[in-house]
């Protein structure tokens, strides 16, 4: 293992000019809300609405490490019935005072018939719902309206919807408990998994535009996103989420081409006097996370692949800032980091994977720079320098 446990929080992090992201469970800042007089034709009744605070939170035990493996023990389920439910077992029939047995019988078919037609009911407003979450109408994170299953892991819990974890995520779907008969939520116990990523995860099954964001380079030297989009790809991994995945790896390639036209637009001699610490910094921490994992297989292989080309991409100009020089003696190389970079990118370049991503990076800058896609500035108030011509080669 290399740097820190990949377990331990690493959204709470700091470094370089960038505070730590943490999404919050059930964030309403990015919630597209709805009130519930718009919301009223999809139910035809009374909402089942509950707290803004959303999460619940409850004493730690102890013993509760917060280091936990990339993949989670299988998750084990308690379904919950009404306190009204009655037993499955039950054999006998209460008669009210005057009541004859053919009326009470009649009376439990009758009472029957009408739970069927609400449970039937509540499947339909919850596709209309689903649907309208869909379409941004509304907020199912911020609502949840309609919840039926409450995911658990240590002391962090969330309301959510079967259908949506299912649909996203075939870790939830293969062991997501069955529906309770009479319409009761269920509990999908997930302690030993990593409590941020889950929440990560979560929140990003119900909107993703704030991470998204959040995974692109504003400027070339504040290389934070870089850091974020491999922590978004290896949550999306834990849950087996496979849209969040393919969203962090894009965001690394994007990242690539815009930090080629940069470098390629920026004299060397301009980037000799540049700190780029900025930059290889989360790089370094990027490659620790990734390389930190249990699962180092085909799960994280579309990961390990970008960051292969990402590096191919910066490594050069890198080399021009003295201070990279003297991290890569004092940090990079006595860690392993710099070995395990040398090793993934030969793998990769032997499967001709480099040279076709770098084919197609090459072909995709002409492209940008004709729909007017402008390079990005150093930093903050920082410019480029003088504009080079862009060259192709490597």
């Amino acid at each position: 293992m290399i740097g820190a446990p990949y377990g331990k929080d690493v959204m709470s992090e700091r470094f370089g000019g960038n505070d730590g992201i943490t999404i919050p469970a059930h964030d309403r800042s990015t919630a597209g809300g709805q009130s519930e007089g718009d919301l009223g034709p999809l139910y035809k009744q009374q909402y089942r609405r509950f707290s803004a605070g959303d999460v619940l939170s409850v004493a730690r035990p102890p013993s509760a490490s917060s280091h936990t493996a990339f993949y989670t023990p299988s998750a084990t389920f308690t379904q919950l019935s009404h306190k009204t439910s009655a037993p499955s077992s039950a054999t006998f029939i209460m008669l009210l005072p005057g009541e004859t047995i053919e009326d009470a019988i009649a009376r439990i078919i009758e009472t029957e018939e009408k739970r069927v037609k609400m449970l039937a009911g509540r499947e339909e407003r919850l596709r209309d719902l689903i649907a309208a979450h869909d379409r941004g109408e509304s907020s199912l994170w911020e609502t949840q309206y309609e919840w039926d299953v409450l995911v658990k892991c240590g002391d962090r819990f969330w309301r959510v919807h079967r259908d949506i974890l299912c649909r996203e995520s075939d870790w939830f779907k293969t062991r997501m408990p069955p529906k309770d008969p009479n319409g009761a939520y269920v509990v999908f116990n997930c302690d030993g998994h990593n409590t941020t990523q889950l929440t990560h995860a979560l929140r990003y099954m119900y909107g993703n535009s704030t991470a998204k964001r959040l995974m692109t380079l504003k400027y070339a030297l504040s290389g934070y996103p870089i850091f974020l989009a491999v922590y978004t790809y290896i949550a999306g991994a834990s849950v087996g989420f496979e849209r969040m995945m393919g969203d962090a790896q894009r965001a690394l390639y994007e990242m690539a081409l815009q930090l080629k036209m940069f470098f390629d637009a920026t004299p060397a001699a301009a980037l000799g006097t540049m700190d780029l610490s900025g930059l290889y910094d989360p790089l370094r921490r990027s490659l620790v996370m990734s390389f930190d994992q249990a699962d180092a297989g085909v799960r994280l292989l579309g990961l390990r692949a970008a960051l292969a080309h990402l590096c191919d991409v910066v490594l050069v100009w890198l080399v021009l800032d003295p201070g990279f020089g003297r991290a890569l003696v004092a940090d990079w190389i006595p860690s392993g980091v710099w070995q395990k970079v040398v090793v993934d990118n030969v793998f990769f370049w032997r499967n001709g994977l480099l040279d076709d991503m770098w084919k197609i990076l090459v072909e995709a800058i002409p492209v940008r720079k004709k729909r007017g896609a402008r390079v990005l500035d150093a930093r903050e108030g920082e410019d480029k320098g003088t504009d080079g011509d862009p060259s192709s080669s490597r």
